[in-house]
């Protein structure tokens, strides 16, 4: 059971992840991990997240041009356009291969909780998918459930976010193989789970 001092905490990384005050975070996360002995792993989670985000916030997007046709599939009967997601330039992604890496050297060097590692996956997930390594996102993604949680006791309004995050990718990359079919449906999941679970918590 947390202390007073860290259900604070927790309450303010959970609304600073939400509203995007990324620039928070940092200190939020230090605060946690100094207070709580079981934090760091955590701690460790939003603070690279963080980094990726406050990246992203630096890039100039061109929302015109990001979709790119590479292909098409056949979707009942009919023959529709596959676009590539936005993701970083080449040269650009190169900043998140130390994310990447931190992001590893957590999972592999800490035992987690089931919702430290859903957390973990998700963001890991989120750089590979910016960085365009979608066969690593893929990878990253693999294994998690795909109903939404009854509680995360961690971020309970944030861990909405990032399964619809994990629901979004894993969409996306279905219909990159060509499975429209099973990418809607995951469409479908994510947002029948995600209706469920606001609906409860009213």
């Amino acid at each position: 059971m947390l202390g007073s001092r860290n259900q604070t905490l927790s309450k303010e990384i959970d609304t600073a992840r939400c509203v995007g005050h990324w620039s928070s975070i940092a200190g939020l996360a230090a605060k946690y991990a100094k207070h709580n002995p079981g934090g760091h792993v955590f701690s460790s989670i939003i603070s690279c997240e963080a980094k990726l985000e406050e990246l992203l916030l630096e890039i100039a997007w061109n929302p015109n041009s990001h979709w790119k046709d590479e292909g098409s599939a056949m979707d009942d009967g009919q023959r529709r356009r596959i676009y590539y997601p936005m993701h970083l330039s080449s040269s650009a992604s190169v900043a998140l291969e130390p994310l990447e890496n931190e992001m590893r050297q957590i999972s592999e060097g800490h035992k987690m909780t089931e919702e430290e590692t859903f957390q973990l996956s998700v963001v890991l997930g989120k750089i590979c998918f910016y960085g365009g390594r979608f066969d690593a996102c893929s990878k990253a993604l693999q294994g998690l459930p795909q109903t939404i949680k009854q509680d995360f006791g961690l971020s309970p309004a944030y861990g909405k976010q990032l399964f619809m995050a994990q629901m979004v990718m894993s969409g996306v990359l279905l219909e990159m193989g060509g499975d429209l079919k099973a990418a809607h449906a995951v469409y479908e999941a994510a947002l029948d789970g995600f209706s469920e679970k606001t609906q409860g918590s009213a």
